[in-house]
């Protein structure tokens, strides 16, 4: 009996051990802290000599929003890239694509108006006057 008791805690403690394993991505944590966020990425602008910086951000949603501010700014539609993936801001809304895939919405119509009404604002502050600009209190 002892004999079958010792396997089944034996076999109890390597399936908790796995299961923390695939919880936690692959990488064990027991023991260890989680290392520092990455740092950020580049957020590229499509121009007609290539893609150029833009800023260093630390996701795609802020690499979007930087590129919806120059949307606003200049009134034409903007392509950019960020972590492999494409970035567009237009009248379509802010969104992004891998590879050759469709693109997916990177930014909900409520959130967008959101970060339009924050950027027309600074932009203002800023002595600049936005092209483009959304009615923060319209729907859709």
């Amino acid at each position: 009996m002892t004999t079958n008791r010792r396997k089944t805690q034996t076999l109890v403690v390597f399936l908790a051990i796995t299961a923390a394993t695939v919880v936690a991505g692959g990488k064990i944590l027991i023991g260890r802290n989680p290392g520092p966020p990455p740092d950020p990425a580049a957020c590229l602008v499509s121009s007609s000599a290539g893609l150029q910086p833009l800023d260093y951000v630390d996701n795609l949603e802020t690499c979007g929003a930087r590129l919806e501010a120059l949307y606003l700014r200049d009134g034409r539609p903007v392509a950019g890239a960020f972590g492999g993936l494409r970035v567009f801001a237009d009248a379509r809304g802010i969104d992004a694509a891998s590879g050759r895939g469709p693109r997916e919405r990177l930014v909900a119509p409520a959130s967008r108006r959101v970060i339009d009404a924050d950027l027309i604002r600074l932009m203002r502050a800023k002595g600049e006057r936005p092209v483009i600009w959304f009615d923060a209190g319209a729907t859709g």
